[in-house]
């Protein structure tokens, strides 16, 4: 059962998922390629929700719910000591059939056709690694990257902007160093450079005089 105070008895749940992946190579094996277009269909999804009104969680089945999404991986390996590289996912997913959940006030109502909690709809990343031939021992690379989120859901219902994730656009870069041997490595690392804050996850606690949001 859930962790609760009384055990709440819940269904394991099940995924029938299928794949389509591609690999494409050119311009002699520098620029490369990978694609994959995914489904997944759940049966008796699990999903943590809180008891109305109070801070102690549950697990529950959603009836059912699907997911369909694109791949992409591009490389390209503009010179020997220039590479340019790429993720990006694009998803869509939604609970399929009825089921119940609480909305802020406490609420109950049936939340199929909702999206599915915590899927961003839209995730990619672009950057490049360079590694210049230096007169020096071992070699230097820099490397920056851009990664971007959308905007999606942190809670069941759907409700309540503030307890949603908004789209954030995040900034690293690093410079490194590798020795001739191998053995000695080091690394200055800057992380969210553009300083944005923003939030991972928010949990909504229902209660209709006392409603409460964490976020982290």
């Amino acid at each position: 059962g859930g962790q609760t105070v009384r055990p709440v008895p819940y269904n394991p749940d099940n995924v029938d998922s299928t794949e389509f992946c591609l690999k494409l190579a050119t311009l002699g094996q520098r620029l490369r390629v990978n694609a994959a277009a995914f489904q997944a269909k759940y049966s008796d999804m699990q999903l943590p929700q809180f008891f109305p009104g109070t801070t102690t969680s549950y697990t529950s089945n959603a009836s059912a719910a699907n997911i369909k999404g694109l791949e992409l991986e591009p490389t390209w390996q503009v010179a020997n000591s220039f590479q340019l590289y790429g993720n990006a996912t694009f998803m869509t997913g939604k609970y399929t059939a009825p089921f119940l959940c609480s909305l802020s006030t406490t609420q109950i109502i049936d939340c199929s056709g909702r999206h599915i909690k915590a899927l961003p709809p839209r995730k990619w990343t672009a950057g490049f690694k360079y590694s210049p031939n230096l007169s020096i021992p071992g070699q230097l690379s820099f490397n920056a990257s851009w990664l971007y989120t959308s905007h999606f859901f942190n809670n069941l219902s759907n409700e309540l902007p503030i307890v949603q994730s908004e789209e954030t656009n995040l900034y690293n870069a690093s410079i490194g160093w590798v020795s001739t041997s191998g053995k000695w490595k080091a690394s200055l690392d800057g992380r969210n450079l553009a300083d944005k804050r923003y939030v991972v996850h928010a949990i909504q606690l229902a209660s209709p005089t006392a409603p409460q949001i964490t976020g982290y």
